[in-house]
């Protein structure tokens, strides 16, 4: 079976990126109104001198613009290095990069 010329599995990639960020920005539009109106409800009922509605997400808790962060490192040579940072090995007088502590280049113990 021939492989699909290049240049459509690219435009494929291209149209799936499109279609991916114009549901983030759908989505982000969503939250933006919602986040408008229910402010606007809140600052009305306060207004009136009824008790404020407490919505579930709160307006303050809705957080826009940021994605979601997926990282994932693979090692084929299994190092390892201890689990703080460079400012917490500063703050203890060390150096501020961590020594390797397993894996093919760690030190002889």
């Amino acid at each position: 079976m021939p492989e699909p010329p290049k240049k459509h599995v690219i435009e494929r990639c291209d149209r799936a990126e499109r279609e991916r960020r114009q549901k983030i920005a759908k989505e982000i539009e969503l939250y933006k109104r919602y986040v408008e109106v229910t402010r606007a409800e809140m600052a009305e009922a306060k207004a009136k001198g009824q008790p404020v509605p407490d919505p579930l997400p709160h307006p303050d808790d809705v957080v826009q613009g940021l994605g979601r962060l997926r990282i994932s490192v693979r090692d084929p040579l299994k190092r390892t290095w201890s689990r703080e940072t460079r400012l917490e090995r500063q703050n203890k007088g060390l150096d501020p990069i961590a020594p390797q502590l397993s894996g093919k280049y760690a030190p002889d113990r």
